[in-house]
């Protein structure tokens, strides 16, 4: 049950940084595919949490309800007016912010969200060093979405699209699977440790 709160609180603050932008991101383009890349991972989360939810209560499995959530909401845009470019587009959206997410990796840009003064110089070190771990996988994961969302735009069918448990179990379907799930494993193990530090540090603008 506490697991499941937490996630439902991670979706409430991804919906929040999407619709307020506590973190002033601005209105431009790449700001707009960010923010709509939370609502992305809201719903994502939001499916893991209902999934928590009902194995705390002795029924389901946390995979099954991040796909079913994902398939639930691209089976809906799927039927609205020119569903499948819309299921398309956010897919792009996706493998635009898996991007972003190397390329903070690369850059460590991250950490200056993060009022770190106070830490010793080897403790900011590692911070960035977890942070970069975990948004490697997180990258991962985002463009492993986006691909099965463009798949399930272009063959009209939202059983193809996949949520975290869904994007995880591909993985274990290619050559050497399970040592890149235990990799992406271990990144996701260490953004969990990095959140811990941001809830902590993060610097939020007035």
């Amino acid at each position: 049950m506490a697991v499941a709160g937490g996630l439902f609180a991670y979706t409430a603050w991804c919906l929040i940084r999407a619709v307020f932008d506590p973190e002033r991101r601005g209105h431009k383009a790449g700001a707009v595919v960010q923010r709509i890349g939370y609502v992305v991972a809201g719903l994502s989360y939001g499916g893991l949490a209902l999934a928590a939810l009902n194995l705390a209560r002795g029924s389901g499995s946390t995979a099954q309800g991040s796909d079913a959530s994902t398939q639930d909401w691209t089976a809906r845009l799927l039927e609205a007016p020119f569903g499948p470019p819309l299921v398309a587009i956010v897919g792009m959206v996706m493998l635009v912010i898996a991007a972003t997410e190397f390329i903070d990796t690369y850059t460590a840009k991250f950490g200056r969200d993060l009022s770190l003064e106070g830490l010793g110089r080897e403790a900011r070190r590692w911070v960035i060093r977890v942070g970069r771990m975990g948004l490697i996988a997180r990258g991962v994961i985002f463009a492993l979405i986006g691909i099965f969302l463009i798949q399930a735009s272009r063959h009209n069918d939202a059983g193809e699209a996949v949520g975290l448990g869904g994007a995880l179990q591909k993985l274990t379907e290619q050559p050497f699977g399970d040592l890149l799930l235990g990799l992406v494993a271990a990144g996701l193990f260490m953004y969990g440790l990095y959140s811990f530090v941001e809830a902590r540090y993060r610097r939020l603008k007035r």
